[in-house]
């Protein structure tokens, strides 16, 4: 199995799993699913990861456990992006 396929499995494993990521390709290729959330970090150093997740975890949408599940969001420099469960059109805020 390739990592791709033993991600997704292990965070059906957890309940409610919101998984942190330096995997670009996970924002690319992985689907949001309703049992859990990803987050990639892109090209962040670990100090600025903390910062931003902070931001994130802020925001409405991403401000509970409940409303995080379903999303697969792209975290930059400049703000977030993310795929949602049930939405056809990429999603964006800037900071």
């Amino acid at each position: 199995m390739q990592d791709d396929e033993i991600i997704p499995r292990l965070l059906l494993a957890v309940k409610r799993a919101t998984f942190v990521t330096y995997d670009q390709n996970l924002y690319r290729q992985e689907r949001p699913h309703p049992g859990y959330c990803i987050v990639v970090v892109s090209d962040l150093a670990p100090a600025e990861v903390i910062v931003l997740l902070r931001r994130l975890f802020q925001l409405p949408g991403f401000s509970t456990v409940a409303d995080r599940m379903g999303k697969v969001a792209l975290v930059t420099a400049r703000g977030v992006r993310w795929k949602e469960l049930g939405k056809d059109e990429e999603q964006e805020h800037h900071w």
